[in-house]
């Protein structure tokens, strides 16, 4: 089984890092559309006191799903400050050195 080249574990980790990052915002959209159909069922609700509860459920739903992740990417972006990484930019391999 051969060993991995240190650009080929670049090349995994960017890929996997593009991946993700796609995902969160995917999942954010998502979010946002959660809020908002909760705020659609809300003003089609009328009165109704069920409809209003189950639309106000919602929208807490769509409003959670926000917070974490904007909570997740203000932490992501702390330690990428904290911690020296810049954005998209590639970790380096740790280096070993035999005895």
């Amino acid at each position: 089984m051969p060993i991995a080249q240190a650009s080929q574990i670049e090349d995994i980790i960017k890929g996997t890092t593009n991946v993700i990052g796609s995902l969160v915002f995917v999942v954010f959209g998502i979010a946002v559309l959660v809020f908002s159909w909760g705020i659609v069922k809300l003003i089609a609700a009328a009165g109704s006191p069920e409809k209003i509860k189950q639309a106000r459920a919602i929208i807490w739903y769509g409003i959670i799903g926000m917070f974490v992740f904007v909570s997740i990417w203000g932490i992501i972006t702390f330690l990428q400050k904290d911690i020296g990484i810049e954005s998209g930019a590639p970790v380096p391999p740790p280096q070993f050195t035999p005895r």
